[in-house]
């Protein structure tokens, strides 16, 4: 049997062998030598620490982490440090929850689930998976979202459904709302 270090270690490797720096968390933690995001940091390590984590039961979650998380040049971030840990706690009971959510079409929103409301009509495919879990868990848990414009978009429409945003980044967001701004304008 493998223990869950011995797992995390032959993960660690696996990404050091594909091209990924290491750095170990105590370094990118906020009083660490390279701190990262506080804020993102601090909500992730909970969940690291007490579970809690709601993943939906075929890996569409895991594979829309992995998309977006993984960085191919540099240091990892807070959030590559969670798909880490994600990948090594996906199936431990004491940390994730996993819940049945049924795809049902190819084309958005994809899974039965999801909210039919007009006003997501245009809320982004690849995020309609974590609306689909949260739908479909009896305790409908909130959505963590870091910095993503068209989770804020979509906020007003998404709590008239029942789901609940944190946003973990609001400083970030905003920034990137008025570069978009700027641009859309100029």
């Amino acid at each position: 049997m493998i223990s869950e270090d011995q797992l995390e270690q032959h993960a660690l490797q696996w990404f050091q062998d594909t091209g990924w720096d290491y750095l170990p968390g105590p370094t990118l933690a906020p009083d660490g030598a390279q701190p990262e995001r506080t804020d993102c940091t601090n909500a992730l390590n909970e969940i690291r620490q007490t579970g809690g984590l709601v993943l939906d039961s075929s890996g569409e979650i895991v594979s829309e982490y992995q998309n977006k998380l993984l960085r191919r040049q540099g240091q990892r971030g807070p959030g590559d440090e969670f798909l880490l840990w994600v990948f090594t706690n996906q199936w431990n009971a004491s940390k994730c929850e996993r819940v049945t959510i049924s795809r049902n079409s190819q084309v958005p929103p994809f899974f039965a689930e999801f909210p039919r409301t007009q006003a997501l009509g245009a809320f982004d495919p690849s995020d309609c998976n974590f609306v689909a879990t949260a739908c479909a868990h009896p305790a409908k848990p909130p959505i963590l979202v870091s910095v993503d414009t068209d989770w804020a978009n979509h906020e007003a429409a998404l709590t008239e459904a029942g789901i609940t945003i944190h946003q973990l980044c609001p400083e970030d967001l905003a920034a990137m709302q008025a570069r978009k701004r700027t641009t859309d304008s100029g």
